[in-house]
């Protein structure tokens, strides 16, 4: 299953420049047509991804990596999509810093 990658003109329609990770997630499962239970089977309960997608608990990065690797969401789109800019520049220096966090973490 191929992530959504949401354009400009749907970030602006639907609010979500700058959203949080809950939120985003939330999108992200509704674009892909999947139940929380689908979207997060395995990794932690759909009762807590509930409450992480209306931002009343926070996710691990740990359980973050692992949901956006289980349903193939790209880290950088992803990434891109919560913190948007449109500065190339500091687009690539994020992603860049975020892979660096990545190696650290694993």
């Amino acid at each position: 299953m191929k992530n959504y990658v949401f354009n400009n003109f749907e970030k602006e329609k639907l609010g979500i420049w700058n959203m949080t990770i809950g939120s985003l997630l939330k999108h992200q499962r509704i674009a892909m047509g999947l139940t929380q239970k689908e979207f997060s089977n395995g990794i932690i309960s759909a009762a807590h991804y509930s409450k992480i997608e209306n931002n009343k608990h926070e996710i691990s990065a740990t359980d973050l990596f692992l949901l956006l690797k289980q349903n193939q969401i790209d880290l950088i789109d992803f990434y891109n999509d919560l913190y948007f800019s449109n500065d190339k520049v500091d687009i690539i220096n994020k992603s860049i810093l975020i892979r660096v966090v990545l190696v650290k973490s694993f």
